[in-house]
C-alpha cells in the first residue's frame, strides 16, 4: 500500500510540473507575440528593420495610431537601429478615415528637409509600421501642413498602400529606387480590365517583371477593381529576352482565378507585362504536376497585349469579345 501511495505522489508531482511547465510556456509565447512592430530606419541608413513594441493595450484605432506615431520619432532600444522621424520633424496628428478606410498623416513643414532616400525610408516606415497594426486601413496618405505631400518635382506622392515598398530596402541607398507602373485588374464584374497607376519604391535587386507580379496579386485600395490571383509563387518563373517575357505558369492560376472570365485571367498578366519598356509580348508556358503542357487547347502560347478588354468609364468595353470566350495565343507563336 505504501509503494503504492508513493508511486500516486510521483505520478501526481510530474503531472503538475508539466502543467506548469506548459502554462508558463504560453504566458512566454503570448508575452512574445504581444505588441506591434514598429519599423526604424538602420544606423548607417541604408534600409529599414522592424522592433517589437508593447502596447498599452488600446483597441481604439485612432489611439493606436497616435501611439504609434510617437513610437516612430522615438529613440529605438537598439543602438544598431534610429527612429523613423527625426527630433526636428512634428507629427501634427494622424487618424482613420472609416467610410474610406485611409490614415491621415499631418507633418510640419520640417519634414521636407529630409534627402530623398532618408525621406523615403522614413515614409516606409510610417506606412508599414501603421498599416501592419491597424488591419482595416487600406491606404496611408501624408500631409504636410494641409497639403498633400508632394515629391521634389513638385507631383503628388499620393496614398501609400501595402504594396507600395516592394523588396528588402536592401544594401545601399543608391539600390532605392522609384517607378510607375500600369497594372490591369480585373473590374467588379471580372469580365474587363482596369488599368490603375501604381507608383512603387524597390531595391534595384527586384526585376521589374517580379515587381508586376507583385502588384498583380494585391487589391488597388478605394476602388471596385480587384487581382486576378493572390498567389505569387503560381508564377515559377519569369524572364524577358528580346522583347518577349517568358512566364511559366503553374495552372492553379487558372482554378484560383474565381469570378473572372478567361480573357480578363490571362490579360490581367499580358496587358500589365506589356507596359514594361522592354516587353512586347508574354509567352506563356503552363504547368500542370510540374510538367509542361503545350499545344491547343491549353493556355500555353504567345500573347500580345488586347485593349478591347479595358473597360470604358462606364465599366463596358467599346468592343470586347464576349465574357466567355477563351483567350487565344496570337499566330505569332
Amino acid at each position: 500500500m505504501r509503494f503504492q501511495n508513493n508511486v500516486a505522489r510521483r505520478l501526481s508531482l510530474i503531472l503538475l510540473f508539466c502543467l506548469t511547465t506548459m502554462l508558463f510556456s504560453a504566458c512566454g509565447s503570448e508575452t512574445e507575440e504581444a505588441g506591434y512592430d514598429i519599423y526604424c530606419i538602420s544606423a548607417d541608413g541604408t534600409k529599414i528593420e522592424a522592433e517589437k513594441w508593447a502596447s498599452e493595450g488600446s483597441t481604439d484605432s485612432n489611439e493606436v495610431i497616435r501611439e504609434l506615431l510617437k513610437q516612430l520619432a522615438a529613440a529605438p532600444e537598439s543602438h544598431d537601429l534610429k527612429a523613423a522621424l527625426p527630433d526636428d520633424t512634428t507629427v501634427v496628428s494622424g487618424s482613420l478615415d472609416t467610410d474610406s478606410d485611409q490614415i491621415s498623416v499631418f507633418l510640419t513643414e520640417s519634414y521636407k528637409t529630409m534627402s530623398g532616400s532618408r525621406e523615403t525610408l522614413a515614409r516606409a516606415c510610417v506606412v508599414k509600421t501603421l498599416l501592419g497594426a491597424v488591419p482595416e486601413a487600406q491606404s496611408v496618405m501624408f500631409y504636410v501642413g494641409t497639403d498633400p505631400l508632394t515629391d521634389a518635382t513638385g507631383r503628388a506622392i499620393g496614398q501609400m498602400t501595402r504594396d507600395t515598398f516592394v523588396g528588402d530596402f536592401g544594401k545601399d541607398q543608391a539600390e532605392l529606387q522609384n517607378r510607375d507602373l500600369t497594372i490591369y485588374y480585373a473590374n467588379e464584374s471580372g469580365e474587363m480590365l482596369v488599368p490603375l497607376p501604381r507608383n512603387v519604391h524597390y531595391s534595384s535587386n527586384t526585376n521589374i517583371e517580379s515587381l508586376v507580379i507583385e502588384n498583380l496579386t494585391v487589391d488597388p485600395a478605394g476602388t471596385e477593381a480587384r487581382a486576378v490571383f493572390t498567389d505569387p509563387s503560381e508564377v515559377l518563373h519569369i524572364s524577358t529576352t528580346d522583347g518577349i517575357c517568358y512566364v511559366d505558369l503553374d495552372n492553379n492560376y487558372f482554378t484560383q482565378a474565381a469570378n473572372v472570365t478567361e480573357n480578363v485571367a490571362i490579360y490581367s498578366l499580358v496587358d500589365s507585362l506589356c507596359e514594361i519598356d522592354s516587353v512586347n509580348k508574354v509567352q506563356i508556358t503552363v504547368y500542370v504536376n510540374g510538367k509542361p503542357v503545350t499545344g491547343e487547347g491549353t493556355y500555353s502560347g504567345l500573347y500580345e497585349p488586347n485593349t478591347d478588354l479595358i473597360a470604358s468609364d462606364d465599366g463596358d468595353a467599346d468592343s470586347a469579345p464576349a465574357g466567355g470566350d477563351t483567350a487565344n495565343p496570337s499566330d505569332s507563336n
